[in-house]
């Protein structure tokens, strides 16, 4: 199977949905499915296609670039059986990092990890059981040469205990994932779940944005 996924932000509008899958239909491409969500503040629309292109046929990039262009949108078009450079950015706690190479390593992510940053050292004992290089960083210019000579697509922040710059984040706008504790903006700074059970919280939740 040769998968495309598509991805689109635009302004929110009718027939987003019903112009896309037309295109796809015509070429006798298969959707195998479709997420989509609605930014109702900004009146933004976002989509994701997971599509099973047909061999036989061509794949209808021009039809897509130009429906994107009336749309003003932002399209990307991505080759699932590529696989993207991703890093892992850490500070002390290993647990989040060995989740991810463990999941990549039996083929659960289909991603590359050839380096793990913190600006500590005790994530260098992982990085070497995993075969992954390790970089201790004490500034953020060299959190960006780093990321720039490894060809990074995707950073993931693995309780990265650190203030991305502006110019990092603009530079890898989209393509930074991070997964914290579902108590901000409630409980800030330091031990938050200690803060919230003190508060007589009973619910924990996390939270995963880009």
């Amino acid at each position: 199977m040769n998968k495309i996924i598509i991805q689109l932000i635009c302004p929110d509008q009718r027939g987003i949905i019903s112009r896309l899958t037309s295109i796809l239909y015509k070429t006798n491409n298969n959707i195998l499915s479709i997420q989509q969500h609605i930014d109702k503040e900004r009146e933004k629309f976002y989509i994701r296609l997971s599509v099973d292109i047909n061999s036989e046929m061509k794949f209808p990039e021009k039809e897509l670039v130009n429906l994107n262009k009336e749309l003003k949108g932002e399209m990307h078009l991505l080759n699932s059986n590529k696989k993207i450079n991703v890093a892992i950015l850490g500070t002390k706690e290993s647990e989040p990092v060995y989740d991810l190479l463990i999941k990549n390593k039996s083929s659960e992510l289909k991603c590359n990890f050839p380096i793990i940053i913190s600006n500590h050292n005790n994530l260098s004992t992982v990085a070497k059981q995993f075969s992954v290089d390790f970089h201790r960083i004490d500034n953020d210019i060299q959190l960006l040469e780093i990321l720039k000579s490894n060809h990074i697509d995707l950073i993931v922040l693995a309780r990265y205990m650190q203030i991305i710059p502006d110019s990092i984040v603009k530079l890898y706008k989209n393509n930074i994932i991070n997964i914290h504790h579902g108590f901000l903006p409630a409980f800030k700074g330091a031990k938050p779940y200690h803060q919230a059970y003190n508060k007589g919280v009973k619910i924990v939740g996390a939270t995963a944005h880009y």
